[in-house]
């Protein structure tokens, strides 16, 4: 038996398996239908949670973009500009 025909037996096993399951097992609350459940509403508030602070994560990141974009703006534009460029200094003075 090869490696090929293992793999599919294995696979196969998991799918009788998965399918002799009691209903019960396959599905949580949420899945199954009940979604009025203490278990679906946990659930729920889970992943407003877990969205809320992912969008506050990425609103301060957004935030220290534009604050370091608006310094260096600011730098640049109060950055003196030199009157010698590198083609005066390579000439000799006289």
């Amino acid at each position: 038996m090869n490696i090929a025909a293992l793999f599919r037996l294995f696979v196969a096993g998991i799918v009788v398996g998965m399918a002799a399951l009691p209903p019960s097992v396959q599905a949580c609350a949420a899945c199954f239908g009940a979604s009025d459940s203490a278990m679906a509403k946990g659930m729920n508030m889970g992943i407003f949670t877990l969205l809320f602070f992912i969008t506050a994560v990425l609103v301060g990141l957004a935030c220290f973009a534009v604050f370091i974009a608006r310094r260096t703006a600011r730098l640049a534009a109060d950055a003196p500009t030199d009157s010698v460029t590198s083609t005066d200094i390579s000439q000799p003075t006289q």
